[in-house]
């Protein structure tokens, strides 16, 4: 029960009993005089004296420009985390490629917005802050960060993983032999029936379980794995005869599994080639290997290849994938010596580059 004390009423001088320790607004029920009793502590009224003040203020706007500006730069700041990021979160159920990646856009950017929301003056502060400063170098201090500059810097950091991926080999186009009369080009047969077969078998052979779904987002970059796969876990190495170089026809290799690294390269590139794909053989000192068009560019890359390597290959523990890129795309390798299509060359300095 709520302790209670008796007061007067300084009117009409009727006793009125009130609660202990409490501010209450009352009438006198003698005279009808309006009467207020406050018996709280000196911190409670102070508190509650400064919550009626705070409630009182007009609330802090940024206004339409505001909000505009901060979703801007929401957007700038999770692109590259995005980009860096998105094979990490394939987990997400949802078919489409395309929706995961606005969904995981859009919560990147929603969050940060919240979080500059927060701390919007200084948020907008330093933006312009910045803009100013670099439109200041723009035009009287080259030295200094322009928006140029900026923009250079900004377009490395959300290619840097890719950059910076110390397996990329680039600018080989010098390397390429375009000759049909080679060899080794006559012995890559994807046209012969048994070649043709082997290759729809291998396709399809695994990953079938969500084939569906995985056909349907990355296309035959899922069957060019399942035919890695299928070659890479029977192959065993055979060398040539000393002192001879001995390429067999990819219908030759198919009955045996093995073979040296041409043979591979050869099969690969073959089984490849009849299910659709783009293949090359890549020769490096001592070695040889196939190369399979997975991407067009490096974003698609980044955005389409990279997570569907994690989702399918257990094996991968970084994005330093083995990787050419031309001006045709970007060029997975496919060596039988690693477990995972993208493993690391063995050798970087390419000698030739054999068109299929």
């Amino acid at each position: 029960m709520t302790e209670k004390i008796i007061i007067e009423c300084p009117k009409c001088s009727k006793k009125v009993r009130v609660p202990v320790g409490k501010h209450i607004k009352f009438v006198c029920p003698s005279c009808s005089e309006e009467l207020e009793y406050d018996d709280r502590n000196v911190n409670e009224k102070q508190a509650d004296s400064e919550s009626s003040e705070n409630m009182k203020k007009p609330k802090e706007r940024i206004g339409f420009v505001g909000h505009i500006i901060l979703i801007l730069l929401s957007l700038i700041i999770a692109t590259p985390l995005i980009v860096g990021y998105y094979q990490y979160l394939m987990w997400i159920p949802i078919n489409s490629i395309e929706i995961r990646m606005i969904l995981i856009a859009f919560l990147f950017a929603f969050s940060l917005y919240i979080l500059l929301f927060k701390f919007r003056n200084i948020a907008l502060g330093l933006m312009i802050f910045l803009l100013l400063k670099m439109g200041y170098n723009q035009y009287f201090n080259k030295k200094g960060l322009t928006y140029e500059k900026a923009f250079r810097s900004y377009v490395a950091l959300v290619e840097k993983k890719f950059e910076n991926n110390p397996n990329l080999i680039k600018d080989v186009e010098n390397a390429i032999v375009l000759s049909v009369e080679s060899d080794i080009v006559s012995s890559v047969d994807y046209n012969s029936t048994e070649v043709k077969q082997f290759s729809n078998q291998a396709s399809i052979k695994y990953f079938s379980e969500n084939d569906d779904r995985l056909f349907r987002e990355y296309g035959n970059i899922v069957r060019y794995f399942s035919v890695f796969k299928t070659i890479n876990g029977a192959w065993q190495y055979v060398s040539d005869p000393v002192d001879t170089e001995h390429y067999a026809k990819a219908s030759e290799s198919l009955k045996s599994m093995a073979g040296d690294c041409d043979d591979h390269s050869i099969l690969m590139a073959a089984c490849i080639k009849a299910v659709g794909g783009q293949s090359r053989i890549v020769w490096v000192k001592g070695h040889a290997f196939p190369i399979v068009l997975v991407a067009n560019d490096k974003y698609e890359f980044n955005i389409k290849v990279k997570p569907i390597l994690h989702e399918l290959f257990t094996d991968i523990y970084d994005d330093n994938f083995g990787v050419v890129q031309n001006e045709e795309g970007i060029w997975l390798s496919f060596d039988y010596t690693k477990k995972y299509p993208g493993g690391p060359f063995l050798e970087k300095e390419v000698i030739k580059l054999i068109k299929i």
